[in-house]
């Protein structure tokens, strides 16, 4: 019988330590004037997305990195994503863009996780392109966040029947 061995990881150590290694390749870039930018996608009003964008924002500010939250409603079409994540991949100020998931029902998911997803051609910019930007622009997306703990199935004690 194998057994696995956890190992306990200090999260917020981990944060500062790459905080700590971006500060120099920040200050290297606002010495050519470029201030790196996020701009955030929401569809929908899910409270923990909206939680978890404001986040990003607030440790963007705290590196001195610029962001932007678009929020669309919830019965936002496929296509009207995919065109606001274009304009947003055009913009010279954004160098990535985040979608957060969930993804209303009627946008599959795959539009904006897979490599050949409509949001992800949109947000695709090769840094040999004429329209490069000094930072490559990328299209983010995260998995949808737990919607808290699942309940535990109850375990029935003695034989089985």
């Amino acid at each position: 019988m194998r057994f696995l061995v956890a190992t306990l990881i200090d999260g917020k150590k981990i944060a500062d330590d790459v905080r700590q290694e971006l500060r120099p390749r920040l200050a290297a870039l606002a010495a050519r004037g470029v201030v790196p930018g996020l701009a955030a996608v929401l569809v929908g009003d899910n409270p923990a997305s909206k939680l978890y964008v404001k986040m990003k924002g607030k440790a963007c500010e705290e590196m001195g990195l610029a962001h932007w939250t678009l929020e669309l409603p919830a019965d936002t079409s496929e296509p009207r994503l995919v065109e606001e994540v274009d304009r947003l991949n055009k913009d010279p100020k954004v160098h990535g863009i985040l979608v957060q998931q969930p993804l209303p029902p009627q946008i599959p998911a795959a539009v904006a996780t897979s490599p050949g997803g409509a949001v992800s051609r949109a947000g695709a910019a090769h840094p040999s392109a004429p329209s490069a930007r000094p930072i490559q622009s990328r299209v983010l997306t995260l998995p949808p966040l737990p919607e808290g703990p699942r309940p535990r199935r109850a375990r029935r004690r003695g034989p089985r029947r």
